[in-house]
Parts: C-alpha cells; sequence; structure tokens
C-alpha cells in the first residue's frame, strides 16, 4: 500500500505542472499606443497607422512562411520574389494598410480597448530560425534561392522587439503590433515622452494567426461559371429525367 500511495503522489505531483503562460503584461506604454491608434482608425482609417521598418519586415517574415506551405517545385521562383519586394517599403505599406483595412469597421463605433501586451519577438525569432533550417534541409541553401531566403530572414529580424497587444471591441476582438521607439526617443529611458512611450502601431488585424505565421484565410471553392446555352451541362436546380439525359 506504501509504494501504491507513493506512485499516486508521483502522479500526482506530474498532473499539477502548470503550462507555461505566454508572457503577457498590462504595460500601460503598449496599452496607449494600441488605444490611440484604433481610436483614431475610428474616424481617419488606417491612415493612422505609423509607416516604419516593421511593416517590410512583418512582409518578410509572412513571405518565409513559404517554406513551410508551399510545394517544393515552386518555391525557389517564390522566395525569389518576395526576396525582390524587400527593396521596396511602398509595397509593404500597402499591404499592410490593405490586411488592416479588413479590421477598420471594428473599431467604428470606438468600443475597442487594449486588454493585454504579449512579447511575440522571440517567436518569430524562432520561427524564422526553423524556417531557415527547414529551406537548408530542402536543399536551397546551394541554389540561387539560399540567398533570397537570407535576405528574407535578415529583414524579418526588425520584429524581434515587437509587441502584440489584444483589444476587445464590442463585435469581436483585434490584435495590434507594436514596433520599438526610433531615433532619439527611449521608452525605457523617458516613457513620459508619450503616452505610448515611442512604441507605434503599425498594422492590426482580427486574425492573431495571420500575424504570427502569415496564415491566409481559407478560400472558398471557386465559382464555376456555366453556359446554359451548352447542350452538355445539366443545370443542377432543373429536375431531369432519363429521356433528358
Amino acid at each position: 500500500m506504501r509504494s501504491l500511495g507513493v506512485a499516486v503522489a508521483v502522479l500526482a505531483a506530474c498532473g499539477s505542472n502548470p503550462k507555461p503562460k505566454p508572457n503577457l503584461t498590462a504595460d500601460p506604454r503598449f496599452l496607449a499606443a494600441a488605444d490611440t491608434v484604433l481610436e483614431c482608425m475610428g474616424s481617419a482609417g488606417t491612415t493612422c497607422l505609423y509607416t516604419t521598418e516593421a511593416a517590410t519586415a512583418w512582409i518578410a517574415q509572412t513571405d518565409l512562411e513559404l517554406i513551410a506551405t508551399e510545394p517544393p517545385p515552386l518555391l525557389a521562383d517564390q522566395l525569389l520574389r518576395a526576396a525582390d519586394k524587400i527593396g521596396s517599403p511602398a509595397d509593404a505599406d500597402r499591404a499592410v494598410a490593405a490586411e488592416s483595412e479588413l479590421a477598420a469597421p471594428l473599431t467604428r463605433d470606438l468600443s475597442c480597448r487594449a486588454q493585454s501586451v504579449r512579447n511575440v519577438g522571440a517567436e518569430y525569432s524562432a520561427r524564422r530560425k526553423a524556417l531557415v533550417e527547414r529551406a537548408e534541409n530542402l536543399g536551397l541553401g546551394g541554389t540561387e534561392a539560399g540567398p533570397a531566403v537570407a535576405a528574407l530572414a535578415g529583414a524579418a529580424e526588425k520584429l524581434d522587439g515587437a509587441r502584440l497587444v489584444t483589444v476587445r471591441c464590442t463585435k469581436g476582438s483585434l490584435f495590434v503590433l507594436l514596433s520599438p521607439p526610433v531615433g532619439q526617443l527611449d521608452a525605457e529611458e523617458d516613457p513620459r515622452a508619450h503616452a505610448g512611450g515611442g512604441w507605434r502601431a503599425f498594422i492590426v488585424s482580427y486574425d492573431e494567426p495571420r500575424l504570427l505565421r502569415g496564415l491566409r484565410p481559407p478560400e472558398g471553392p471557386a465559382k464555376q461559371i456555366v453556359d446554359p446555352a451548352r447542350r452538355d451541362v445539366v443545370d443542377p436546380w432543373i429536375p431531369a429525367t432519363e429521356m433528358d439525359l
């Protein structure tokens, strides 16, 4: 009986180990930065978002996800095209604005309030490392796609300081990515310099996995246009008899 008791105690101890929790905070700087841009978006839309190098970094990180989702025979060309876009910040700004535009309707009743903050820089870094390793395992390192992977990974490093703010609105949840202060403004040294301590919101989305992994919403089946004049097509909504077939 004693050994049974020991075994039960060991099992209970193993079962009581808490799972690691995300690195959540409620730092007022980050909450203020998110609240400020969402209040502005309620009336002025995506023009309220800051244009930062982090936008290009997010696009680069998103493009690296091609390594995990695309068939290897198609991968090299897609990575080369993605790397060519790194030198075009305007393209990155347009893509970020388009993503944020999908979330804008939730901000229009001015009900959105920032709730919590997560340091996602380490998540981006770990994911990027795994994707680069997969590219090597696929044999891309020795091809012309190798430098493209390196260029995308290098550009995406600017996300390593990013914060993800979870926001609750009346009609749903939003997620805001913040980039660290730049230039003279240092939130750690002088958080009073700005309500958000210099942290800047550069993209807003209703889709958290989309922000973290670049996952696009699933597409529905493509609509097929049927020419009713064709005699070899049966309209599925009109009952048919054997004579019709």
